[in-house]
């Protein structure tokens, strides 16, 4: 279960005594709208579903951009950000991003025009805070000259998957910090405040193990 919390979550009751929680991710959103675009009503109303302002790379193929001068990187993770982050990476917080970073970021890359080409924007598992921040950039530069020619990408995973491709520490990241992420029986890693935020939402104490303590 993937989480960034800056999805939308409900509850609904109607079918049991007990709520059940819903997490609407980017891809289930994506996924309705790819359904909404075949079906013939949705055609006859003329509805259009946009393509990404952005494209997904691999792990690997963002490793590769690691340290490049005409590379910009943006994490945009929130509380999530503590315990380590790529190496090199500007950090402007989601939720602050719309209203205070992205006037900031928009001056920034102007001034590095001449030298920048490509922005990647990831957050801890590039389902919904990095695209969302990628779509309103493209969208901000749309119409303005000076700043088409930049390339936008998300990896797929995001941190997540970047970390368990390269464990830290490497000469990728930066400022880690191994009590902050934990792992669970079937593999998956998740930020220690994702761990909290599962206790709270299930009740339950869930049974993470430190990566670093996962024995072979």
């Amino acid at each position: 279960m993937n989480l960034d919390r800056s999805a939308v979550t409900t509850t609904d009751s109607s079918s049991s005594s007990s709520s059940v929680l819903h997490h609407t991710t980017l891809e289930q959103v994506k996924g309705r709208s790819k359904r909404a675009s075949s079906n013939p009503l949705a055609l006859s109303l003329k509805i259009t579903v946009p393509e990404p302002s952005f494209k997904k790379i691999d792990v690997q193929t963002f490793a590769s951009m690691i340290g490049k001068e005409s590379v910009l990187i943006i994490d945009v993770r929130d509380e999530d950000y503590e315990g380590g982050h790529v190496k090199g990476s500007l950090h402007l917080d989601f939720s602050n991003f719309e209203q205070v970073h992205l006037p900031t970021l928009i001056k920034t890359c102007k001034e590095k025009s001449s030298s920048l080409d490509t922005i990647v924007f990831y957050c801890m598992y590039s389902e919904q805070r990095g695209p969302q921040c990628a779509t309103s950039f493209a969208e901000k530069i749309a119409d303005d000259k000076e700043l088409q020619h930049l390339k936008l990408f998300v990896p797929s995973g995001g941190f997540n998957s970047f970390l368990k491709k390269y464990p830290a520490p490497n000469e990728y990241i930066d400022d880690y910090s191994a009590e902050f992420f934990y792992e669970n029986e079937d593999g998956q890693l998740l930020h220690k405040i994702d761990a909290q935020y599962l206790d709270v939402i299930t009740g339950e104490k869930q049974n993470f193990i430190h990566p670093h303590h996962k024995q072979e």
